[in-house]
């Protein structure tokens, strides 16, 4: 979906579909980082980081949540201090903590008054930013506040709440070396603060995608580039080839990693692009089948995959020094790999 939304953004000449092809793109961005933070509740992993800003984070969740809240009859206020620095941190999960905030008030403040307000604030206070949303809705009891980041707690009535959502966002800001509190009055409206270590200059490489093949590439492709893209997902294949065919590099796709050991030994691809997780022979095999009989090719691999990477997996890309590439993926970063790695291939 992100894929062949941004492909279509490309390419579409009525400023009215647009917005609408941003939002799916963004959309199904959001629902992947959400599953996959989902499936990692039980194993904690470091997240994503990268610089980004606090002001700008907040406004793409406002601009997501704005249909709910303001159907709901609920303002929102934004009092953001200008000039904010910026935060090491992975803007998904991030955002995934401050819609489950705002969702929360969204259902408070709909039963408890038709002028409802949320009013969400951004400023410094020393090393930290501090991030604050206050509504006007029925306030949380005393006797629940002390409990309301334990896992499977819960106010809401059976079947409406799983009680994982804040626990999930706590989880998260103290994973970011952040702190996450909340006070209330009965009947006056509950407010969460959220404070984030600003960034340290030096660490502004992204955690875990530092690879240099993900550094911006600007130069045209030199005629005769080829590419090999090995995925057992046919609509990967269309995706990939189409965004590299655009480029003008040759591309030529196979559906199993058998099939890409056939065509690697009648002909040399300046890349292969493979995924990790395929029926038969998989990416790992398929690479140490390479090291054996052809080095050249396994040192132009780049990897990819749609699952959870396991510690296995990362030990063998820190190991052999790949890269892989997690669907979805940007495809500014899958251009920028695949840009890089025929450029180094041919230097």
């Amino acid at each position: 979906m992100i894929g062949f939304a941004d492909l279509l953004n490309q390419t579409a000449t009525d400023p009215k579909i647009r917005p609408h092809l941003e939002l799916i793109a963004k959309s199904a961005h959001r629902c992947h980082k959400i599953v996959e933070n989902l499936l990692s509740f039980a194993r904690q992993h470091p997240p994503e980081r990268k610089l980004i800003g606090p002001k700008e984070t907040v406004i793409e969740v406002l601009e997501i949540m704005n249909y709910d809240l303001r159907t709901s009859n609920i303002k929102v206020v934004r009092d953001f201090q200008e000039n904010l620095p910026p935060i090491m941190a992975d803007a998904h999960q991030l955002q995934q903590v401050f819609i489950n905030i705002l969702s929360n008030a969204r259902q408070a403040l709909q039963p408890f008054r038709t002028d409802g307000g949320i009013v969400v604030r951004l400023r410094t206070a020393g090393p930290t930013i501090q991030i604050e949303f206050q509504d006007n809705g029925p306030g949380i009891r005393p006797e629940h506040l002390s409990r309301i980041f334990d896992p499977f707690f819960t106010t809401k009535p059976v079947g409406k709440g799983t009680g994982l959502g804040m626990s999930l966002s706590y989880g998260i800001i103290h994973e970011h070396g952040g702190q996450i509190s909340v006070r209330s009055e009965l009947g006056a409206g509950a407010t969460f603060l959220i404070e984030l270590p600003v960034a340290v200059d030096g660490n502004a490489l992204r955690h875990g995608t530092n690879h240099p093949l993900l550094r911006p590439s600007s130069a045209p492709v030199p005629a005769g580039r080829c590419v090999l893209v090995v995925d057992d997902e046919d609509w990967i294949l269309q995706l990939t080839g189409a965004l590299l065919r655009e480029q003008g590099y040759e591309v030529e796709t196979v559906s199993a990693g058998d099939l890409a050991i056939e065509r690697l030994g009648q002909r040399k691809f300046d890349v292969v692009v493979c995924d990790w997780k395929m029926p038969g022979l998989n990416g790992i095999q398929l690479y140490e089948q390479l090291c054996a009989k052809d080095a050249v090719s396994a040192s132009r691999t780049i990897f990819m995959t749609g699952d959870v990477i396991s510690d296995t997996f990362q030990d063998f890309l820190r190991r052999h020094g790949k890269m892989c590439l997690s669907k979805p993926f940007a495809i500014e970063d899958f251009r920028s790999a695949v840009a890089n790695m025929a450029a180094a291939a041919n230097a």
